[in-house]
């Protein structure tokens, strides 16, 4: 049996990770092995149906990227005429996720980024404005 920890599962990288490492537990001792979820009551039920679903369809399990795409860039660039939309600077600016990639904010959605200078952008940090 092997134990996979239900903090590391619950991402899409960590969900791989452990079933790796059981995997890795299994080809050097050659012998059959059960994955099993330890302390799966601290997980929330949508957080379970998504780690099934990863089990099920493993594709499923891959993350969106969070380099913004070059589409994406020239779209926003146009659209904020190369300038904050904080301050109209036109140099040193940063593309920013509105929504944090760290919050679930997309990097391939043109309306969730915008241009920021540098300071506006460090202000700004990982939050997010209402």
């Amino acid at each position: 049996v092997f134990l996979s920890d239900p903090a590391l599962a619950k991402t899409p990288n960590g969900f791989v990770s452990t079933l790796m490492l059981g995997a890795t537990v299994q080809f050097r001792f050659s012998i059959p092995f059960l994955n099993v979820l330890s302390k799966a009551d601290t997980l929330e039920e949508e957080q379970l149906r998504q780690l099934e679903e990863w089990a099920n369809e493993p594709e499923s399990a891959q993350e969106p990227e969070r380099r913004i795409p070059g589409w994406v860039r020239r779209v926003v660039y146009k659209r904020d005429r190369g300038r904050c939309v904080k301050c109209g600077a036109t140099t040193n600016l940063h593309f920013d996720h509105i929504l944090p990639y760290s919050k679930g904010g997309s990097s391939s959605d043109p309306d969730n980024i915008q241009l920021l200078c540098g300071r506006h952008n460090l202000e700004k940090g990982a939050g997010f404005d209402e």
